[in-house]
């Protein structure tokens, strides 16, 4: 195996990579280092670092090995601006192209969907973005088949609501949990009622990215999303339910339930592009090409309630 490209290392997402790779997996890591180096990197492997940034092409080629594997979480947030998010994909792919790469793994979003009628999507799905973040990850996704095709590998991941230690997802919610008053949660669980959260482990989604980068050539030039939707307690609901039982905070008292027009129309009150509280995201497709998940939905809500409770202990 050739070495393994990384950009996006200190990222929540990277973090989580950089844990979950088997010792020795790839001969040599090369990671872009923009800000800061990650604090714990493999065992049995060489890793080198290269300090450089997306928008300038040159710190890219010199990242980019010949035959490597390139994996690519990072994304510009603010201040940046979305055709910088564009121009810093398009760097990549001509280090890429350049370099004669073996696979390109993207890690995109499955809200590239966006506003489409369907209760379950699939990578099948015609996309309609209609958020300016939907649209950016959406074309920077085309832009890269375009580049790959004659010329290397390219497996799109496409995960939902990544969540997991260190992570922003379930972090509002936890803290409403176990600070606001029962009567304030018993408002926010009747609003929200049995919602689809469309949740993700972001072990599941490391494990997906390591699939992606090793498996033979049959991933390339295809899509696919990674959820956990297939499990029934990923629900606004249930989830507060667990995280209640875990924090030690059960519920009070059954909340209401609300039709599910009022829902949607809480959903679009809330500027959310998904409206459809009965959404699902499918990833039969990774499961058919082999992939199987590390981690079960509810014990990755229980580990990531551990997490929480360790780090954001309520003031005495």
């Amino acid at each position: 195996m050739s070495a393994l490209v990384l950009t996006g290392a200190s990222s929540f997402l990277g973090r989580a990579l950089l844990a979950a790779l088997p010792a020795g997996r790839f001969p040599e890591l090369r990671l872009l280092i923009h800000h800061r180096r990650p604090e714990q990197l493999p065992a049995g492997s060489r890793v080198v670092t290269i300090a450089g940034d997306l928008l300038k092409p040159d710190t890219l080629h010199e990242l980019v090995s010949p035959g490597s594997t390139v994996i690519h979480l990072a994304y510009l947030g603010p201040p940046h601006r979305d055709e910088e998010n564009v121009a810093a994909a398009r760097n990549l792919i001509a280090a890429c192209r350049d370099a004669r790469i073996r696979r390109l793994v993207h890690c995109s979003t499955a809200v590239v969907a966006g506003n489409v009628p369907d209760d379950v999507i699939t990578e099948a799905t015609v996309c309609r973005p209609c958020t300016e973040y939907e649209r950016v990850k959406y074309h920077i996704e085309e832009e890269m088949r375009e580049a790959a095709a004659g010329a290397h590998g390219l497996a799109i991941l496409r995960p939902t609501q990544v969540f997991g230690p260190g992570g922003r997802n379930l972090l509002s919610l936890a803290g409403r949990i176990v600070s606001a008053s029962g009567a304030v949660n018993w408002v926010y669980s009747s609003l929200q009622g049995r919602r689809r959260m469309n949740l993700v482990s972001v072990y599941n989604v490391v494990a997906a990215l390591g699939f992606l980068a090793t498996a033979d050539g049959g991933v390339d030039q295809q899509t696919y999303i990674i959820s956990d939707d297939g499990a029934p307690t990923n629900n606004f609901r249930d989830v507060e339910r667990i995280l209640g039982r875990e924090l030690g905070r059960e519920r009070p008292a059954p909340p209401l339930t609300l039709p599910p027009r009022l829902l949607s129309a809480v959903l679009r009150a809330r500027g959310r592009s998904n409206t459809n509280p009965d959404r699902i995201y499918s990833d039969a497709k990774l499961k058919a090409a082999g992939f199987a998940k590390p981690w079960s939905f509810e014990g990755a809500l229980a580990d990531f309630a551990r997490w929480f409770r360790a780090h954001h202990s309520p003031a005495p």
